[in-house]
């Protein structure tokens, strides 16, 4: 096992054996899926090349990508161990982001389960498949705070929560890497990249790429909570963001990068651009040219360009006239290096094909996990008249939707190696579940009209519950795939009130991947279940929840608002000096659904919270106890999700008025009840007041214990000096 002592002085040996070409091309990771391949193996042959991006464009998430094959990868890397003048192996990264071969529900979804152990698994099955396929670097996760679903990128992340984005990411991150340096790559294991640094989801008007103003207090205690978990968690690498911010492009930024990410949080991994974020200052008016981007965005502390040429083609210059020190080149050298040799490239840099056995035992087992991801991930919003599960065998089932019969759309954006041909659709599972009791419509290309008549007739023919399956498909959200109204596709709200109409009860079950506005879907349907685009097993899975196999255990990571004009909406917003008034003239200003919320079928009643104080000092007291007393009040048995929340009745600075700092779950049986013990540590109660300490002010706060960001169970309690 490698020490870090051993690590660091196996860096400055290869360092010192580098030109400044070599060193240079150490700095620069190139597509490989280019034109001209003998160039690039040259370039490769020469050290001009450090790392490959395995994708051919900026829109990789939404555009089929196909990756190199093993064989052509292991060419590639024999070059430039054997043939470059130090033998330096090639980096291969590619965005990995919620499965690879095996795909998972989108990260927003799998926020939806609350369930970090789980998020982990999914993560380590993905590092497993694409290091099989000699990829070495995911660019995931990723931690922007995200509170606009009109912006694309919602999907990608972990939702509106700084502390719970934080906490998902780190069990993704574990997932990826968490095992000895130097061993990574022999253990099956990825690089993980924290991104977008830093505030690339506070775009303005939810559009992708666009200008960013966040103020210091907001940066220190919404934004940069997240990554600084990822950094806690020992995350290797982290990706600077496209946007400009503060007037700054977040690749060219001194302060955030170097001053903040480097210095205040003591980042010592590598720092990657997005791509070609770069040369993009010069769109941003920023830079005059190639060589201007260049020079600040090395200086910042931006130690790899992703695609563009600004470092290859400039720096040797920028470095001869003293405008970029070799210091600072040198730097950026080590950070690449040690790297690839925590990761274990030096020691074996090839990629050996797997035996078929092994393979599919692997996609058995990988397959399990992604249908209890998805089990766990669907969130029941709506159920009147215990109208789901749908659990009688006599019962007849009309099942009609655009999204009824789709394998593509259910895989979901960033989903770059799967197959919709492995994609188990809905109409697939409801007639293995249902058989002839199932009634579908066929025609996969039918019309609303046409659908709304396939269902009339159907229901003359004694069908005793309607399944409408709609909502987005996957091309709809990911990277640069903006709206302005989050209402579902046209016509499918048409299509829901024309089978309400009919007399039955109906199930709705929406699929997207961003939050919708709903309301006229809550007007009409007896029960909605919500999933974000859930991957191969997204049939299976939902048919679970909806004949009541699993209990419904999803709980939504972000508010839905109930209009576009409400938005930003969340749930974790500061006191406003009149807080009986600030309400809409035509609506209110409440959402939806709440942050946290999501029913089960079973009951539950939170009976007794008691704290193990009501007064707690700074310096002997580190951790909160809460003993919480709950019991099953309903008939089936369930999984309650306790969500545990602070208030900071007084402070400094002002903040928000409720804001997550635990959860956990209980399964309970009938009638069952349980005590249960939660720590929850007093940091989890700091903040930033100026500067970059973080702490806990003294004075009174309260304890909120619920099933989600509205609950009413208050226990006040104070922290002295």
């Amino acid at each position: 096992m490698m020490n870090r002592y051993d690590l660091d002085a196996l860096v400055e040996q290869r360092l010192s054996k580098l030109s400044l070409i070599e060193k240079i091309g150490q700095l620069c990771q190139e597509t490989a899926e280019c034109d001209d391949r003998s160039a690039l193996s040259e370039r490769i042959r020469s050290g001009q090349v450090g790392s490959l991006i395995l994708a051919s464009t900026p829109f990789a998430g939404s555009e089929a990508q196909v990756s190199l094959t093993l064989s052509e990868l292991n060419e590639l890397q024999r070059i430039a161990v054997e043939e470059s003048p130090n033998g330096i192996p090639l980096l291969y990264g590619r965005d990995i982001i919620h499965g690879h071969r095996t795909v998972f529900p989108v990260p927003l979804g799998q926020a939806c389960t609350w369930n970090l152990d789980l998020i982990e698994a999914c993560s380590d099955l993905a590092a497993t498949e694409a290091s099989r396929a000699g990829v070495h670097w995911t660019f995931s996760p990723m931690l922007d705070v995200a509170r606009d679903p009109r912006w694309g990128r919602v999907v990608e992340g972990y939702g509106e929560d700084p502390f719970y984005v934080g906490e998902c990411g780190a069990a993704a991150i574990r997932g990826y890497q968490n095992v000895a340096i130097g061993s990574m790559k022999e253990q099956g294991k990825l690089i993980a990249c924290a991104k977008h640094f830093i505030g690339y989801a506070a775009a303005e008007g939810g559009r992708d790429y666009n200008t960013t103003e966040i103020t210091q207090h907001s940066m220190s205690n919404v934004y940069l909570p997240p990554f600084e978990r990822a950094i806690a968690t020992g995350c290797m690498t982290v990706m600077s963001a496209f946007n400009e911010i503060n007037g700054e492009s977040a690749s060219g930024s001194y302060h955030l990068i170097s001053e903040l990410l480097k210095q205040g949080m003591g980042f010592d991994g590598l720092v990657v651009s997005d791509w070609a974020s770069i040369w993009e200052m010069l769109e941003h008016g920023l830079a005059a040219h190639e060589s201007d981007a260049a020079r600040i965005a090395m200086n910042a502390g931006v130690d790899m360009e992703m695609v563009t040429r600004c470092y290859a083609d400039s720096l040797e210059s920028l470095q001869a006239t003293g405008q970029v020190s070799m210091e600072r080149i040198d730097d950026a050298v080590r950070r690449v290096l040690r790297i690839k040799l925590a990761y274990g490239l030096f020691a074996d840099p090839y990629t050996v094909p797997q035996p078929v056995s092994v393979v599919r035992q692997s996609q058995v087992q990988a397959r399990k996990l992604a249908r209890q991801m998805m089990q766990e991930s669907v969130v029941l919003l709506k159920n009147e008249h215990g109208t789901l599960p749908l659990e009688q065998s006599e019962q007849k089932l009309l099942l009609v939707g655009p999204m009824l019969h789709e394998q593509d759309a259910l895989l979901g954006t960033w989903a770059m190696d799967g197959n919709p041909a492995d994609v188990c659709s809905y109409a697939m599972a409801a007639q293995a579940e249902w058989g002839s009791a199932c009634l579908c419509m066929h025609d996969v290309n039918a019309s609303m009209e046409e659908m709304l008549e396939f269902a009339k007739t159907a229901v003359l023919s004694a069908s005793d519950t309607i399944v409408v399956f709609v909502g987005e498909p996957a091309t709809r959200s990911g990277e640069n795939h903006c709206v302005t109204d989050i209402q579902l596709p046209r016509g499918q709200i048409e299509l829901i009130e024309g089978l309400a109409k009919l007399g039955r009860p109906l199930v709705a079950v929406v699929t997207a991947g961003r939050p919708l506005i709903l309301d006229r879907v809550i007007a009409c349907a007896d029960a909605i279940i919500f999933s974000f685009h859930g991957g191969v097993e997204s049939g299976p899975g939902l048919i679970d929840v909806l004949v009541g196999r699993v209990d419904a255990v999803g709980r939504l990571p972000v508010s839905f608002p109930k209009a576009t004009g409400q938005i930003p909406i969340y749930y974790n917003r500061k006191r406003v000096g009149r807080p009986w008034a600030g309400e809409y003239l035509d609506m209110d200003a409440l959402p939806q659904f709440n942050f946290g919320s999501g029913l089960s079928y079973t009951k539950f009643q939170i009976q007794e919270v008691n704290l193990s104080s009501n007064c707690y000092s700074l310096g002997c007291d580190d951790t909160l106890e809460v003993k919480v007393s709950i019991k099953n009040v309903g008939a089936r048995s369930g999984v309650a999700q306790i969500q545990v929340y602070a208030e900071d009745l007084v402070s400094t600075r002002s903040r928000p008025k409720r804001f997550l700092v635990g959860f956990f779950r209980a399964k309970l049986k009938p009638n069952q009840n349980r005590s249960i013990k939660y720590p929850v540590p007093l940091t989890r109660l700091a903040y930033v007041v100026s500067g970059e300490e973080r702490i806990v002010e003294p004075g009174d706060f309260k304890l909120c214990v619920g099933m989600d960001s509205n609950c009413d169970i208050e226990i006040p309690f104070s922290v002295c000096i």
